[in-house]
């Protein structure tokens, strides 16, 4: 590959990695918490939806967004009501938020399709470049780094602030603690399940907004299941980030850029069976976990229900 194809894949990487980032980092905070988050999958897949049918209703990706932040809380509430609350089992309740939502968006979406609303085709508004003056223009470099839209960015930063929030404030200290014993965290004055709901809602505002990248910035459009299993990617990026902000953005690059190769072989019309090319990401993502198996220690309390005493 000469240097220009080279400078495509890399920036191409990034877009790639940024649904897993948001995704990712929405499902670490609530894992920080000691609850699993088994359903990023239905969090993209409503997030993705949302945004395309409020750009859709109202021409406004702006729309599409928060729609699809609203239904990111809205799930995120649910799931720590059921698991939280109610005591439910974490992965089966994730899972069946999967299976739900799947259902439910592409029975939304063949109505719209009924109604004349769209079609597989049909395109709608999206976020658009930002374009920095002077350094959007560089050789390589330009198209590498500085231009992206405004959610890439925000991405990034976030990375930034999650890591700082949870190393460096007494918010942070408190909710780490609640995921490593939540025993102790209740004797020390803080309360358990409202650092577990508040996490619940951001993880489902950040991974809804994973997805809403997906219609509002890369195809604009939606299909039925077009996260395509980035939910549980998302989750391996957890893992292999070793349960870090900085970790899973390093992560989130590395299966952005077998999805990014993926296309760029696509492109280059490299003579390999379509299945194979479609696998490559999920070969990554099984050979990344067997990697870390054993190596990577989560919170002591995840996935354990706390009753408050």
């Amino acid at each position: 590959m000469d240097l220009i194809t080279i400078a495509s894949w890399v920036s191409m990487s990034i877009r790639l990695s940024i649904p897993l980032l948001f995704a990712a980092l929405g499902g670490l905070i609530l894992f920080k918490t000691g609850v699993f988050n088994m359903g990023l999958e239905a969090m993209m897949l409503t997030g993705a939806f949302l945004g395309f049918y409020g750009v859709l209703i109202t021409g406004s990706p702006w729309v599409g967004l928060l729609l699809a932040i609203i239904g990111g809380a809205v799930l995120g509430l649910l799931l720590a009501y059921v698991t939280v609350s109610l005591g439910g089992n974490q992965l089966v309740i994730g899972l069946g938020m999967n299976f739900f939502a799947l259902g439910l968006t592409g029975f939304f979406y063949r109505m719209l399709c009924s109604a004349g609303l769209l079609t597989d085709t049909t395109k709608t508004a999206n976020f658009s470049s930002i374009h920095i003056p002077f350094f959007s223009k560089l050789p390589i470099l330009g198209e590498i780094f500085f231009d992206h839209n405004f959610l890439t960015y925000l991405a990034i930063l976030l990375v930034i602030f999650v890591s700082w929030f949870f190393y460096k404030t007494t918010y942070g200290l408190s909710l780490r603690s609640v995921g490593e014993s939540p025993e102790t965290a209740d004797t020390a004055g803080i309360n358990v399940y409202l650092i577990r709901y508040v996490a619940a809602i951001v993880s489902g505002i950040l991974a809804a907004t994973g997805g809403a990248f997906l219609t509002l910035t890369q195809v604009t459009r939606f299909s039925e299941n077009i996260t395509d299993g980035r939910g549980w990617i998302a989750l391996a990026v957890i893992i292999f980030g070793k349960y870090t902000p900085w970790g899973t953005l390093w992560a989130s690059l590395i299966f952005g850029a077998g999805f990014a190769l993926v296309l760029q072989l696509q492109v280059m019309g490299v003579k390999i069976p379509i299945q194979i090319v479609q696998m490559l990401p999920y070969i990554l993502t099984i050979a990344a976990l067997i990697g870390v198996v054993g190596k990577v220690r989560g919170p002591s309390a995840l996935g354990k229900h706390y009753v408050k005493n």
